[in-house]
């Protein structure tokens, strides 16, 4: 039986090159600031969703993960849903969509949308993950310049390093995310001399980390070690167990000697590193300096019991007969900033979400067995580094953020749908099934 001409002109030419570049790209452009669709990044996005769908690969791999799709699908409408409903309770069902709420719900959308190209990326196998991780470490490359200009507004905000993010907080969860894919990039390379070129970069990465002075991510970074060390002990690779960390400490502890001393970063991140083991080691919350999560955090929280349905993307809420307006909180918690959007279903749904990819990443990581594996190695790092990121952004708001989105997503491809081995992709694409990992 003859082909349709577009698939048969597809079947003449691999695309699995073509991809591996894409997904560096997109890597690459995510260090660039967040916001909606039309940017670059974005375009790349779509333009990989699309290639990876007319790929042969791609269309196995949908084929093979359909019942797990359908239920991601089932799962991330029903947070859409409530959002919309939401929308449509707070407004009276007169909904006057402004530019922002509008921009509000392309974003969600695209979220959706981009959660989905990540998984079924890093599904496709260890050398699709490869290109994405080179990317992504690759990428801070464009911060550089910020050594040379210290004025507020280019890299810096209020002295601390904010990257292309304009927002120090953000900009510290995402250089978090780098360099833990970076360790997993550096325990995947075989060869010493391989190791050492790789670790001035994580140098600069950890100065990055520290001049963002940006608590989140100081404290999510210990759980991703721990997380690396018992991995490795659980392998019985007790010297990796040991190197890991000293790479860390000694990562750091360079970092912190070129911190700029004409915005006087030493002393404010040395004193803010200190005030933040004072009040964790006491159990004194309350006493870490200029936060103010122990305000937000239960103002929210009072505000979504008040509104259980959520109250869309409004940021007011307007007058009934019986209550007069009241304008909707910030939380500085992505799990309260749902809560707030589609209530406590798409609450309950995204922590639904959560749970499933958690209890197969935790599968991964607690696997037991012995010997080097690259793909096993940047597969524990990625989902090391989305749990360090969830992490982060429970002091931020970061729902509408596409790296969010992409992270989990990533995470989702690792360790929930069945992927191919590292020579999985090019077998499928000539006809023949690669291993497929349950």
């Amino acid at each position: 039986m003859k082909r349709p001409f577009f698939t048969a002109l597809l079947g003449r030419y691999n695309f699995d090159t073509f991809i591996r570049w894409l997904a560096a790209g997109v890597g690459f452009f995510l260090v660039f600031r967040k916001g909606g669709s039309g940017r670059l990044p974005d375009a790349l996005l779509v333009l990989l969703g699309l290639v990876m769908i007319a790929d042969r690969t791609g269309m196995e791999l949908l084929r093979q993960n359909a019942g797990r799709l359908k239920r991601l699908a089932f799962i991330l409408c029903g947070v859409v849903f409530f959002v919309v409903l939401a929308e449509l309770v707070n407004s009276g069902g007169n909904i006057i969509l402004g530019a922002e709420t509008y921009t509000s719900h392309i974003r969600l959308v695209f979220s959706v949308y981009a959660f989905f190209a990540a998984a079924m990326l890093a599904a496709r196998g260890t050398n699709n993950l490869r290109f994405l991780s080179m990317g992504i470490l690759c990428a801070p490359l464009v911060i550089l310049p910020a050594y040379g200009n210290l004025q507020e507004g280019v890299f810096i905000s209020g002295g601390r390093l904010s990257g292309n993010f304009q927002n120090p907080i953000i900009f510290g969860a995402w250089m978090l995310v780098t360099f833990v894919i970076g360790l997993g990039v550096m325990m995947s390379l075989r060869k010493s001399w391989q190791r050492a070129l790789l670790f001035p970069w994580l140098v600069v990465l950890a100065n990055f980390i520290l001049w963002s002075a940006s608590r989140a991510a100081w404290i999510a970074l210990v759980p991703a070690v721990i997380a690396f060390i018992l991995y490795f002990i659980r392998k019985n690779e007790f010297r990796s167990a040991v190197f890991l960390p000293l790479v860390v400490t000694v990562a750091f502890a360079l970092g912190s000697t070129f911190l700029p001393h004409e915005v006087g970063m030493k002393r404010f991140v040395a004193a803010r590193a200190v005030n933040l083991t004072e009040s964790i080691v006491t159990l004194h919350l309350e006493r870490i300096g200029s936060q103010n999560h122990s305000m937000t955090v239960p103002n929210a929280s009072g505000f979504v019991l008040r509104h259980p349905l959520g109250t869309g993307f409004a940021s007011v809420v307007p007058a009934r007969s019986s209550e007069p307006a009241e304008r909707v909180p910030e939380s500085n918690n992505s799990l309260l900033e749902i809560a707030t959007y589609g209530g406590l279903c798409a609450l309950f749904l995204f922590v639904f979400l959560l749970i499933e990819v958690a209890r197969r990443a935790w599968g991964v990581l607690w696997e037991r067995g012995e010997g080097y594996s690259e793909s096993d190695r940047l597969s524990v790092a990625w989902i090391i580094a989305g749990g360090a990121f969830l992490m982060d952004i429970f002091f931020t708001q970061a729902f509408l953020w596409r790296h969010t989105w992409f992270i989990i997503g990533a995470v989702t491809g690792v360790a929930y749908l069945k992927t191919l081995s590292a020579h999985g992709t090019s077998a499928l694409s000539t006809g023949h099934h690669g291993n497929l990992r349950q």
